[in-house]
């Protein structure tokens, strides 16, 4: 299930904590850390990291055979909920009540406990007479992120030999919090090979384009 769902484009979490989105998988017989995450900061930006993994059912994604890593995709990443804010559910916006999306109102008794009314969007129930110690124990309510499906999820497929000298190639990168897009030539130098390692090469600019818009889920812009 977990995996499953990283695939279609959920994000995962790391062992320490760490926000990551699969980016696509090698050939195992020509990398044996196939498959290919980038991971984010604390501010949601794309880090200069990728991450190399394997699989196995019993492990899931791990990037030590022997020993937990904190590079391990353990899990599905989790926003934090938003507190409660009575103001901002009198108006109008939906809080998560019971894992339901509710609206609130004021009930008809005024009493010393402050009750309201909850009800679902969906219609399933309506509740009355709430104490407001028991809404405060609630988030407000957040649309779940949409995920792709698996049908959909065609990213590009990073390039996986050592390319010709002065061929051209392409890389992702994050600068200032924001998505670049990096043109190189094929040197045959270090870092070229650390690039091809790391599965941040790729054939054409649209293609890190593509792997851009997939990450934000929006048009890729400065073309």
């Amino acid at each position: 299930m977990v995996k499953q769902a990283i695939l279609n484009g959920a994000y995962g979490v790391t062992r320490d904590g760490r926000k990551v989105k699969y980016l696509g998988c090698n050939n195992g017989e020509l990398d044996h850390y196939p498959w290919k995450f980038i991971q984010f900061d604390s501010k949601g930006q794309m880090e200069n990291k990728l991450l190399n993994l394997k699989f196995s059912r019993s492990s899931g994604f791990y990037s030590n055979p022997v020993a937990d890593s904190q590079d391990d995709v353990i899990g599905l990443w989790q926003d934090k909920p938003e507190p409660f804010n009575l103001g901002r559910a009198l108006k109008g916006e939906c809080v998560n009540y019971n894992g339901e999306p509710c609206y609130i109102y004021y009930s008809n008794r005024k009493t010393e406990t402050h009750e309201y009314i909850v009800e679902a969007v969906s219609g399933a129930f309506v509740l009355g007479r709430v104490p407001l110690y028991e809404l405060e124990k609630c988030a407000m309510w957040k649309e779940p992120e949409p995920q792709l499906s698996s049908n959909s999820l065609q990213l590009p497929k990073p390039l996986t030999e050592p390319l010709n000298n002065d061929d051209n190639y392409f890389t992702l990168a994050s600068r200032n919090g924001k998505y670049v897009i990096d043109d190189w030539r094929w040197k045959d130098k270090t870092s070229d090979h650390i690039f091809l390692r790391e599965a941040r090469i790729y054939k054409t600019k649209d293609d890190v384009i593509k792997v851009i818009e997939i990450i934000t889920g929006k048009p890729y812009e400065d073309r």
